[in-house]
């Protein structure tokens, strides 16, 4: 039995998605794995029919030779006629999504003394197959692949395609030295390289820590491959940002805007390595342009801008953003969204609408905490004795993290009131908290001389 006769298993390219995220699919072409693939799913009788048409077509067309630079030949690939029928018994079981039934049938083959290395390395590839598609258990897809390259009886597409699938499910089980062992061995035995196993071994090197191999791989790939997926300079960002070399990530993120100025994944990460890197201004710029053009549109994006803008000392720009959303529902009204607001106008000096802000966060609060920044906001506005009652409010949701401090704004607002008494009791309620012992302390000493 010939190669023609068979719906051998051809692996697919798998192909990285996301930042520093593999994305698996153990669907093999000419029909192993696939499901609805009936046209690659032909019958031995229609093969034995094409058998003369396809032989004469053969002779027309030049053959092309799998990976020429492999010192590896392609090993002829035969069957008995009686395994070789079960073989392809057992192909269209798996194509049918059959697992049991053909599982059983490669086992069988697989116990035959007499059987052939070509039927051995078939079988073992859709055991492979069905651990994986059935079981999802990648480990045991794994044991079956390395059996069938163990074979070195399937085609080079098949021996080769084991080897870089056995890569990329090394690296989903988080076993980064054997993605890069089998990755590695693909490249010194096939002679090339490939794109897509320069990222693998760039995720591995990546997560182990080690960013200066896991460039080298990742840029490497980007430089041979002819249409680089974005997310291969997002990954290669990441190892120069991890390892301080801030220049070179900046640089292949502007690379990529200058020919798609829109793609915001990047434009985000470029943004964190300008904030990485202290060039708030530039991180600034580049979400603003982003948001005046209605590329940023999620709750964390506009959360990201609207402290930004904190961060460059305008505030009212940054509650500007956080206003926006809450008109058009993309910030609720919330605990984390009044609280953000707060946290934006404190970088100002408009105490008012701090408060203000801290004031709809406490809504929402289970705790004092937002009562008690309202109130502190309230003592920088000279409005001692709202400052007074949010502080009150707030010391009737305890404990919350700020408690002692609270007492402390208590403190000041009874000195302002002269409320001696009401200061004292304070403070000696403030000397309880280790965070404010010694302030308090000086603070009761300064009272009690008044």
């Amino acid at each position: 039995m010939t190669q023609n006769k068979l719906q051998l298993p051809q692996l697919a390219g798998l192909m990285v998605a996301g930042l520093l995220l593999l994305g698996t699919d153990y669907v093999l072409a000419q029909g192993i794995g696939s499901r609805g693939g009936s046209e690659q799913s032909t019958s031995a009788m229609a093969g034995r029919n094409s058998k003369a048409k396809k032989a004469k077509a053969d002779k027309n067309k030049k053959t092309e030779v799998a990976f020429p630079n492999s010192s590896r030949e392609e090993p002829p690939f035969k069957m008995s006629a009686k395994l070789g029928k079960k073989v392809q018994t057992g192909l269209d079981a798996l194509n049918e999504e059959d697992y049991e039934k053909a599982e059983e049938i490669f086992n069988d083959i697989l116990g035959q003394s007499k059987a052939m290395d070509s039927e051995k390395g078939t079988s073992y590839q859709a055991l492979g197959t069905i651990a994986y598609e059935r079981d999802e258990d990648s480990l045991k897809a794994i044991e079956y692949n390395i059996k069938a390259i163990e074979t070195n009886a399937l085609p080079n597409n098949s021996h080769f395609g084991l080897m870089q699938l056995n890569a990329q499910l090394y690296l989903q089980e988080d076993q980064f030295d054997n993605a890069i062992l089998w990755a590695d061995r693909w490249m010194r035995e096939t002679g090339e390289e490939k794109d897509t196993l320069l990222i693998v071994k760039g995720q591995a090197y990546y997560q182990q820590e080690k960013y200066e191999p896991a460039a080298t791989a990742i840029k490497r790939a980007i430089e041979i491959s002819e249409k680089p997926n974005d997310s291969w300079y997002a990954a290669l960002m990441a190892c120069y940002t991890e390892s301080e070399n801030y220049a070179e990530a900046i640089r292949y993120g502007e690379e990529v805007l200058a020919r798609d100025p829109n793609n915001k994944s990047i434009i985000k990460q470029l943004s964190n390595v300008f904030i990485e890197s202290d060039q708030e201004p530039k991180a600034l710029a580049l979400m603003d342009r982003a948001y005046a053009t209605g590329l940023l549109s999620t709750e964390p994006e506009l959360r990201q801008l609207a402290q930004l803008y904190a961060y460059a000392e305008q505030a009212e720009q940054g509650a500007k953003v956080i206003e926006e959303g809450l008109a058009k529902g993309v910030l609720k009204e919330n605990l984390a969204t009044y609280s953000l607001l707060g946290e934006v106008y404190s970088q100002g000096d408009d105490y008012l609408k701090t408060a203000a802000a801290y004031n709809k966060a406490a809504l929402y609060a289970k705790d004092g905490d937002m009562k008690f920044r309202e109130a502190y906001a309230l003592m920088d506005a000279d409005k001692v004795a709202e400052a007074k009652a949010a502080a009150l409010e707030a010391l009737k949701k305890t404990p919350f993290k700020h408690e002692g401090e609270c007492w402390v704004i208590l403190g000041n607002a009874e000195i302002e009131l002269d409320n001696k008494a009401g200061a004292i009791a304070a403070f000696e309620k403030a000397a309880q908290f280790p965070s404010t012992k010694k302030n308090a302390e000086t603070w009761l000493k300064n009272v009690r001389r008044m």
